[in-house]
């Protein structure tokens, strides 16, 4: 049965594979005993191919697997996507006169070189149907082992002549022999390109050797490690961490393997094996695993670079177990026999790789991802805790993001999920929320009295609070922890001043102008007395900060007198004598002060002024011209009645008299 993790639509991104890449080196001293992984790997499908399958191949293109027996033979095509997978055949024209040696394929996975001791095999992976094209060996030369160069697109060859031993570059088009480079008698039983340092490497009976490509110049060596025949020697390059693995024992003895600087063949650490005659090498850049196969009835074992552990894989088939090909993309591992030309097919366990993730800003967008190794499809949770608000995330890709919108600091647990296991990782996540002062305006004081405003700020605390530029009224001060300006100011002016706030994460300034009023103190002494008819002004004055405000605040101005509330002015004519009681009130944005005052409005005088024209005498009436209040005049008016009645009694006794006579 087909496992459904061989779903086509699965992708391998290369920020993962990035991440996996930089885990860090290894380096290990003495040498480690084989011992079990916590997570190994777990058998997901097994199937037959129509004959045995000692050379494997996974391409980087297409959801297929090729197979090949040792001895020859045709081309195995097992179609994964089918359940169960399905193979068919493809006819090898090396596997009818040598023995075939390597798989290969090209940068893009389009073409496959199937090499054998004869020629070889190309094949276009695109076009399956297309019969495939034999390039063969020059007469009376064999091939040893091939290596595709992508930088030159050329195919490597290790060759043997009559003349020595050589690596041919071959046409890309016609497969002819463009060029030939001795390597002084080593013959290379295996060669793999470092296309990033540009470096060929090729084992003979356990000595490596570093060839620079582009001239073909040796390097770097090692001293000899094992001698024994039919070693191929396994080799696999970790570009990202510069280092190069290669197999090591005789069929007799106990392997290991053993890594190497990849510039300078320098001895980095050996991981035992616990078995002989190991063969085929591959590295696993995704997990940072590497897979060795066996030239003998022997199980594959699996070396977990991030802990330097050997596993044995148990659910490897019987017998000869040198068929090891990785799924780069989907991260599986095939492993054949050639007894019953049985292939497994295992999911390595998934293993979160970030230990780590960015701070974050609160009001920014944020990415990060939590990068993991092993077999797809892989699942993401956050299993405890929370992310900050804002953020999510991705359960199939496992990147957080978002914009954060508060700041402080964070912790939760991802949990990375696969077919294979689970992982789980705690992070603690940072978001930095610089302050920002949210108070716009502070209130103006008064002299004399208590003031309090505050300064407040949004952020991560603590949040402290300086004055950065200007001043404070005298008699204030502002509290670095709260932001609380208080005091009472001791004098009134205008003032301006600018407050910076600062937390862990940066600052923010605001300016600020404020007023410190004085309360207005009323100086005026007590109106002059005014006279009725008569036009009266008289100034209230204050003392204090204007603008200054003046009402009438309880009794009443003498009729006809009134006062300007801007200028403290009463003005007007008076009608009404009399004694006029009230309190004038002076305010401004300080306070208020009030006086009681009393007004005296006199009376206006009386003068009498006869008519210019008097009537004849005895006869007539004269007009009286009379000033003063009506009071005045009613007394004015008696008084003369009764001078008049007298008058006019003696001049009528006159009268009568000389009438008599």
């Amino acid at each position: 049965m087909s496992p459904s993790p061989r779903s086509s639509a699965r992708r391998w991104s290369a920020q993962v594979l990035g991440a996996a890449l930089l885990a860090g080196a290894l380096v290990v001293t003495p040498a480690l005993q084989a011992s079990a992984v916590s997570s190994p790997p777990v058998v997901v499908d097994q199937f037959t191919t129509t004959n045995g399958a000692f050379l494997l191949l996974k391409p980087s293109a297409g959801n297929v697997l090729y197979s090949a027996n040792g001895g020859g033979g045709n081309l195995n095509v097992t179609d994964l996507s089918t359940t169960p997978p399905s193979t068919t055949q493809r006819m090898l024209r090396t596997g009818q006169f040598g023995t075939n040696l390597e798989l290969d394929e090209n940068t893009d996975g389009s073409r496959l070189f199937v090499t054998s001791t004869t020629g070889i095999d190309v094949f276009d992976v695109l076009n399956p149907s297309a019969p495939s094209v034999f390039w063969p060996a020059p007469s009376g030369t064999r091939y040893n082992s091939t290596a595709y160069n992508p930088a030159t697109g050329r195919l490597l060859v290790s060759a043997t002549d009559n003349t020595g031993s050589y690596i041919a570059e071959l046409d890309p088009a016609s497969g002819t022999v463009t060029a030939q480079h001795s390597t002084a008698g080593s013959q290379y039983t295996q060669l793999a390109v470092d296309p990033t340092h540009g470096l060929l490497y090729g084992s003979s009976n356990g000595a490596l050797t570093a060839i620079r490509t582009s001239d073909f110049t040796v390097v770097a060596a090692t001293a000899t490690s094992v001698v024994g025949p039919n070693n191929p020697n396994g080799v696999a390059i970790d570009s990202a961490r510069g280092r190069v693995f290669v197999t090591t024992g005789a069929q007799t003895a106990s392997a290991s393997v053993a890594a190497f600087d990849s510039s300078t063949l320098a001895p980095l650490a050996t991981y035992p094996l616990g078995a002989a005659a190991a063969g085929p090498l591959s590295y696993i850049a995704s997990s940072n695993y590497l897979v060795v196969g066996f030239l003998s009835a022997n199980k594959p074992r699996l070396i977990d670079l991030n802990s330097a552990t050997v596993t044995q894989l148990t659910a490897a088939p019987t017998g000869l177990n040198r068929g090891i090909a990785v799924d780069h993309v989907n991260g599986y591992i095939y492993n054949a026999g050639t007894t019953n030309s049985q292939v497994t097919v295992l999911a390595t366990a998934v293993d979160i790789l970030t230990t780590t993730v960015p701070n974050a800003s609160a009001g920014t967008a944020y990415t990060a991802s939590i990068d993991a190794a092993g077999s797809l499809p892989r699942s993401f949770a956050v299993s405890n805790g929370a992310l900050p608000q804002g953020l999510t995330l991705d359960s199939a890709t496992g990147t957080i993001s978002g914009t954060p919108t508060t700041g402080g600091t964070f912790t939760f647990t991802v949990t990375a999920t696969n077919v294979a296991g689970t992982d789980s990782q705690v992070y603690t996540l940072y978001v930095a929320q610089p302050p920002v002062i949210t108070t716009t305006t502070v209130p103006n004081g008064a002299s004399g009295t208590a003031y309090a405003a505050t300064i407040a700020a949004t952020g991560n605390g603590p949040i402290t609070y300086s004055v950065s530029s200007g001043a404070l009224p005298a008699g204030l001060t502002l509290d670095a922890a709260t932001g609380a300006i208080s005091g009472t100011p001791t004098a009134a002016g205008s003032f301006s001043f600018q407050v910076t706030a600062t937390n862990a994460d940066g600052t923010d300034t605001a300016d600020y102008s404020m007023q410190v009023l004085a309360a207005p103190v009323i100086t005026s002494p007590t109106p002059p007395a005014a006279t009725a008819g008569a036009a009266y002004s008289h100034t209230v004055t204050a003392s204090g900060s204007g603008p200054i405000t003046f009402t009438v605040s309880s009794g009443s101005l003498p009729t006809g007198l009134t006062i300007d509330a801007s200028t403290g002015v009463i003005s007007g004519t008076p009608s009404v004598s009399g004694s006029f009681a009230f309190t004038i009130t002076a305010t401004n944005a300080a306070g208020s002060d009030s006086r009681a005052y009393t007004v005296a409005v006199a009376a206006a005088p009386v003068t009498p002024a006869p008519s210019s024209t008097p009537t004849a005498a005895g006869t007539g009436s004269s007009k009286l011209a009379v000033t003063g209040s009506d009071g005045a005049l009613a007394a004015s008016l008696a008084g003369g009645g009764l001078l008049l009645l007298a008058v006019g009694s003696v001049t009528l006794i006159r009268a009568r008299r000389r009438h008599l006579s």
